[in-house]
C-alpha cells in the first residue's frame, strides 16, 4: 500500500478521469436534444391547416427577432460602458462573428420553443 499512499491526490485525479472517460463523449453535454433549433422537418399539429402553420411560424419568428433585438441593445449598452477590449483586428472580427452566431442561434431556439408552446412538433 505504500505506493498508493505516495501517489495521493494525483492517483485520485487519474482514476476520476478514467472513470469519467468511460461515461462516453456525452458526459458533459447538457444540451436539451428536444430543443434542437437545427432539427429538420416540417412543423406539424393535428388538425391545423398549412396557412395556420405558416402564420404561427411567422408569429414565432417575429417574437424571436424582437427578443434578440432587445438582447443586442442590452449587449451594446454593456459594451459601451465596458470600453474598448483591445486586441487585434482578427480577434475583434472573430468575437463579432461569434456574437452574431450566438444571436442567430438564440433566434432559432426561441422559434423552436414558441412553436412547441403552440402545440407543434417536428415530423
Amino acid at each position: 500500500m505504500p505506493l498508493f499512499r505516495s501517489a495521493g491526490p494525483a492517483l485520485g485525479v487519474v482514476l476520476l478521469a478514467a472513470a469519467m472517460s468511460a461515461c462516453g463523449t456525452d458526459a458533459f453535454n447538457f444540451t436539451d436534444k428536444r430543443l434542437d433549433a437545427n432539427a429538420s422537418g416540417p412543423w406539424v399539429k393535428p388538425g391545423t391547416s398549412r396557412e395556420a402553420v405558416t402564420q404561427d411560424l411567422e408569429e414565432c419568428w417575429t417574437v424571436a427577432r424582437a427578443q434578440v433585438a432587445r438582447d443586442q441593445r442590452i449587449d451594446a449598452d454593456i459594451g459601451a460602458t465596458a470600453g474598448g477590449a483591445g486586441g487585434s483586428q482578427a480577434e475583434r472580427e472573430l468575437q463579432q462573428a461569434m456574437t452574431e452566431y450566438g444571436y442567430e442561434r438564440r433566434e432559432r431556439e426561441i422559434v423552436v420553443e414558441c412553436m412547441k408552446e403552440k402545440g407543434y412538433t417536428r415530423r
